[in-house]
């Protein structure tokens, strides 16, 4: 199946081969996975240290972990694919030819970081998986409190786990439809961030979709965090929303945007006032769900 926009972003990676440039786009699924992996792994290290060695420091900051991972990895990812931005003028001076393919690596990395950050939402944190496999339940009862969903909490009813898993599989749908068809549309060009390199080459993305949500990527990334949220519904997939929110608000208004206004000046900015930047408006859904199934 061929990558929309590949051979532009190939073109951008003078001393790559198209097998080499299709390793770096590979990276972003393979960090995203590595990385969930390693949340995991770090979400139930203190409990396999604990079975060896019981100690106070470990029931202490047990409950800070589901918490600190995703600060991590999202901020981490988003930062790490920033260096798209934050040194595009130096490198450019350097060498413009080369200038993208110094940092391609490093923006897919992050990118990757931050899908494999967002799936974390999905994972609970009150046994392994779900289950309790020789002793892997939190060992501080604050941690089972904010891992365990607030609806059975409040009403002591067992049965909220198949809505919750219905709704969050759900909007995990929507939000894979939505990448798909965003990527397909936008490109893998636009999404590695070609053209903030070079904005002389950027070319105009004709999809229904940019007049009624401006960045449809991002929209789909949050709906992963909106998914576990439901999915979970705990005080601690509460928290990993509002870090999702807060570092996507923050990348869009204060790095990304920034750009985009220098680059289109006054036009995009009357954009950012029709349409909104992640949140689509409830009279827009049909027009969203046309988008969906392509057409």
């Amino acid at each position: 199946m061929p990558i929309s926009g590949f051979s532009e972003f190939k073109s951008h990676l003078p001393d790559y081969s198209d097998k080499q440039a299709k390793l770096i786009v590979a990276r972003l699924p393979i960090f995203a996975i590595l990385t969930l992996l390693i949340s995991i792994g770090i979400d139930y290290s203190i409990r396999i240290i604990y079975l060896f060695n019981p100690n106070e420091t470990l029931i202490l900051i047990e409950p800070w972990f589901p918490i600190i991972i995703p600060l991590i990895f999202i901020w981490g990812g988003i930062r790490t694919a920033q260096l798209g931005f934050l040194r595009r003028n130096r490198l450019i001076r350097e060498d413009k030819t080369r200038a993208y393919q110094k940092v391609v690596k490093k923006v897919f990395r992050g990118i990757g970081m931050v899908f494999g950050g967002l799936f974390y939402a999905y994972m609970p944190h009150y046994g392994f998986l779900g289950l309790d496999p020789g002793g892997l339940s939190p060992i501080n009862p604050i941690t089972t409190r904010f891992s365990l969903s607030l609806i059975a909490q409040w009403t002591g009813i067992s049965w909220d786990f198949y809505p919750r898993f219905i709704i969050g599989f759900v909007i995990l749908g929507l939000m894979i439809g939505t990448a798909v068809r965003a990527v397909k549309d936008f490109g893998i060009d636009n999404a590695g961030l070609v053209y903030v390199y070079y904005p002389e080459d950027a070319k105009v993305v004709q999809s229904d979709i940019y007049s009624i949500v401006r960045h449809p990527m991002y929209m789909a990334a949050i709906m992963i965090s909106i998914g576990g949220f439901c999915f979970q519904f705990s005080i601690y997939s509460i928290i990993h929303l509002i870090i999702t929110l807060l570092g996507f608000t923050y990348h869009i208004h204060c790095v990304e945007e920034k750009e985009l206004i220098e680059r289109f000046g006054d036009s995009y900015k009357t954009y950012t006032k029709r349409v909104p930047a992640i949140l689509i408006k409830p009279e827009n859904w049909g027009r969203y769900f046309k988008f969906l199934v392509g057409k």
